[in-house]
């Protein structure tokens, strides 16, 4: 779990749950018979499962929802008897489980997994033994079970050994409690188990243990120290930024309200309090790992149902107008925050005493989107697209039509385009982003020519000549005049997006100096500078000059007209780049042939 500053609290609650004015909840399930007790927990897959003890029958219920329809997990009612209290958690393997009294076997604790068709039965029927389970707790991490129960002065904690077939003790058989401990509370968070429990002198307790590989070696620590409690039905350990939160609820003037502690070295701190207080009723708290908020569900002294979200800084603040309900209700509520954002609240009506689900809608307005790059772009890269509005879903589209693959937040795109998307609330309310039009610019394939003694290659923005893929400084332009043998290419710019690309390499052997004529090391006094040049070359220690040439690549004579001055002057300036051939007869018949590189 990642550790956000605390500014991201405020930011998240409000860019999620949208204002309050536009804030509602919809009814999403209601039980055909009657219910109590609901649990609700997510999947690894995002499937949300709710569990309820049938009133009328008294057996265990669980129901799946997808594609905004609940249905039944198995059989409607599937543990052997009637059973009290019930618990709910979901593997790895996104297969639900479920712990209960079982009121048939002396209310002994049993565990019950649904194998993809039915519900079977883990280890023994009221494994538990002796007495019956008091308060109980489950948890699974990966595939591993966690049981715990009170029993007389003590919380016993089991996990399945899939390997050996039974149930084994984590840790000491039985962790000692001041007086009959209540209120437990089991949790994995990360790799360590987490059980919260109120001792008889109105302390609340927190051990914890490895959950990795449990085994009766293992030892339990004190997370922090004993705090008061107050009342029971606390405490309950809820993961917020991956830290260990603990709610609590305490009596005030016989009324109960809801404190928050974070473990602060070897003492708890005591953050924010409910400003409403809570009946003595059981609640549930909920928390979620993709915007660390915390969930408060809970009875207010009217029977209506308030919610209330608590942050790392332990303050609560209203959800909305702090109602997910305003009928009367009863028993134990529930609350869930999925992974993609669907905040549920399950709770038993005093009237009739039907199970029902409220599903949070918050407002989806002003969708826009946000693009990582420019609109124009080059053909081998990609540019990302953004949905600045949160929601549960979303929808991209390309030129109007449905890319039906591209559901999340993020679309990369490779291709040219007017693109968009829609993006819906959990309740179905949808909003659209205006479309942006995205331009793909092919990747430039330069080709060289020779054209005589000079490489050439087509209008780009910008230029760059190779030797044996090194680049050559200074050879930046759209042509290049080598001035030796080699394998040459030029990479190239785009400017107006800047894609690069770069040419096939093309060999150059220079030209071949004419032959029949000394060259210039023939005059041990002659000097041709400078050679390469870029117009004006200067020849110095010659005598009189009878005859004098200049002759390019092709043969052919270039007239000039030359000063018999020391140094001599020749501008080549009106001339083409290329490579040349100056001719000397000097007047003492020394012939000499000097070659000229002009760039």
């Amino acid at each position: 779990m990642k550790k956000l500053n605390t500014l991201l609290f405020s930011l998240c609650l409000t860019s999620i749950m949208g204002s309050a004015a536009a804030q509602t909840w919809k009814n999403t399930f209601t039980s055909d018979g009657t219910g109590e007790r609901p649990q609700m927990k997510e999947s690894p897959d995002g499937t949300v499962y709710m569990a309820f003890r049938d009133y009328q029958t008294g057996k265990a219920n669980v129901k799946q929802y997808s594609n905004k329809t609940w249905t039944w997990v198995g059989d409607s009612v599937f543990s052997p008897g009637i059973i009290s209290q019930i618990r709910l958690a979901v593997g790895a393997d996104n297969k639900p489980v479920v712990a209960f009294q079982d009121v048939g076997s002396n209310f002994q604790l049993t565990v019950m997994k649904y194998n993809g068709t039915t519900w079977d039965t883990i280890g023994n029927r009221g494994f538990s033994g002796l007495t019956s389970a008091g308060d109980i707790g489950l948890a699974i991490k990966g595939n591993t079970i966690f049981a715990a129960y009170q029993q007389y002065n003590q919380i016993k904690v089991w996990y399945w050994d899939a390997f050996q077939g039974q149930w084994s003790f984590v840790g000491n058989n039985g962790l000692a409690s001041t007086g009959f401990p209540s209120g437990l509370d089991l949790e994995v968070i990360d790799n360590n188990l987490y059980v919260a429990y109120r001792e008889n002198s109105g302390k609340s307790m927190v051990r914890f243990t490895g959950a990795t590989n449990p085994s009766a070696g293992n030892l339990w620590s004190t997370l922090g120290a004993a705090y008061n409690s107050g009342v029971s039905s606390c405490p309950k350990i809820i993961p917020v930024l991956g830290r260990v939160m603990t709610t609590n609820k305490k009596s005030s003037d016989n009324k109960f309200t809801c404190d928050m502690y974070i473990p602060q070295g070897s003492l708890w701190y005591k953050g924010g309090t409910t400003p409403e207080q809570i009946l003595n009723y059981s609640y549930d708290v909920s928390s979620n790992n993709i915007d660390s908020t915390a969930y408060l569900a809970y009875i207010d002294p009217s029977d209506s149902g308030r919610i209330y979200s608590a942050n790392i800084n332990l303050s609560w603040s209203k959800l909305g107008n702090g109602l997910f309900t305003d009928e009367g209700i009863t028993g134990e509520v529930a609350t869930l925050y999925t992974s993609d954002r669907q905040l549920f609240v399950a709770y038993q009506t005093r009237t009739g005493s039907k199970i029902k689900v409220n599903t949070f809608c918050s407002t989806v307005s002003n969708a826009t989107l946000t693009l990582a790059g420019d609109t124009v772009f080059c053909g081998d890269t990609n540019v990302l697209l953004t949905a600045s509005t949160k929601g549960r879903t979303y929808q991209w589209y390309k030129d109007g039509v449905m890319l039906s693959a591209e559901t999340s937040k993020n679309l990369t795109v490779s291709e040219s385009g007017s693109y968009k998307y829609i993006v819906s609330n959990s309740c179905g309310d949808i909003d659209s982003s205006g479309a942006i039009v995205l331009t793909k610019e092919p990747v430039p394939a330069p080709t060289v020519t020779i054209n005589g003694s000079t490489l050439e290659t087509q209008s780009f923005g910008l230029y760059q000549w190779r030797k044996s893929g090194v680049n050559i400084p200074g050879a930046t332009s759209q042509t290049y005049t080598p001035t030796e043998d080699g394998q040459y290419s030029v990479a190239v710019t785009n400017t107006r997006v800047l894609c690069p690309g770069e040419s096939p390499e093309v060999s150059f052997t220079m030209p071949i100096e004419p032959s029949g004529v000394a060259s210039i090391e023939g005059s041990s006094n002659l000097s041709v500078y400078p050679n390469p040049t870029e117009g004006i070359i200067w020849i110095s220690g010659v005598n009189k000059i009878d005859e004098f040439s200049l002759v390019n690549i092709t043969g052919s004579s270039i007239e000039l007209e030359v000063s018999q001055n020391d140094p001599i002057q020749i501008n080549l300036n009106n001339h083409p780049k290329g490579v040349y051939f100056l001719y000397l007869k000097d007047s003492e018949g020394m012939d000499s042939v000097q070659k000229i590189i002009l760039k």
